[in-house]
């Protein structure tokens, strides 16, 4: 009887049945694991990039106006300010365009060496604005600090103003500096002009796509200038502002 010798089994003939057997198993697992990490990236990328519109509003402080001869002074009441803005997220970033109008009651109205008296009427400024936005990333993903920058224009309306002393030196009213009827007056800026704003607060995301904030903005803007008033041409520093204010953001 013979005998049959065995054959050496190589290394690579049992490589090649492991392979085979794990394959199936591999073909299973890899698209489940794949597609979960797709996910999780793609989900990350939604919520930190995308479309929004912002709201907000709140109560400002409005600086002494001096027209440029230094003589003529107005002082204001406390205002009000409101605001909308559709921008962009790019991660840690956000870019858009807002639109502002603030308010102010004047208060005084003041004239170096001659009276300080209380006035009447209200100033109302305008604003377009490009602010960028830096949110920073904290270990908890729900408060968002901010800080922010904007450049834009901006105009101012004078309603009514008016004063006692000023109404008495109207013609008819026992003086004839000026025109009967030049008080109260109403006055439009003479175009636009450019301004500044530093901004810098905190959101809290309430939920997925919708973010509460308080935030603080200093504005500044470029000196005004109004032509057609009763005093004829008068340039008044340009407006500066401490703004406090709340606002809710909603990511699309």
């Amino acid at each position: 009887m013979k005998t049959q010798s065995l054959k050496p089994v190589s290394l690579y003939s049992i490589a090649a049945a492991a392979l085979l057997t794990v394959a199936p198993a591999l073909a299973q697992t890899d698209p489940a694991t794949t597609s979960t990490a797709v996910d999780a990236s793609t989900a990350k990328e939604t919520k930190d990039s995308g479309p929004y519109i912002s709201l907000s509003g709140g109560t400002q402080n409005r600086g002494m106006a001096i027209e440029r001869a230094g003589t003529t002074r107005l002082t204001f009441d406390q205002g009000a300010i409101f605001s909308g803005a559709l921008g962009y997220r790019f991660g840690g970033f956000r870019l858009e365009g807002e639109y502002s109008r603030l308010q102010n009651d004047i208060k005084n109205t003041i004239v170096v060496g001659a009276f300080n008296e209380k006035a009447g009427g209200d100033v109302k400024l305008t604003t377009l604005a490009a602010n960028v936005y830096y949110d920073v990333k904290l270990k908890n993903p729900k408060f968002l600090p901010y800080l922010g920058f904007g450049l834009g224009r901006y105009k101012s309306k004078i309603n009514a103003l008016t004063s006692p002393t000023l109404e008495t030196l109207q013609t008819g009213a026992g003086g004839n500096v000026f025109p009967a009827g030049s008080f109260p007056f109403d006055s439009n800026s003479d175009g636009s002009f450019s301004f500044y704003q530093l901004k810098a607060g905190v959101g809290y995301e309430v939920a997925r796509s919708t973010v509460l904030s308080l935030g603080y903005r200093y504005f500044r803007g470029q000196r005004l200038a109004f032509q057609g008033t009763p005093f004829g041409l008068i340039e008044p520093s340009g407006s500066h502002n401490h703004v406090f204010e709340a606002g809710l953001r909603y990511n699309f």
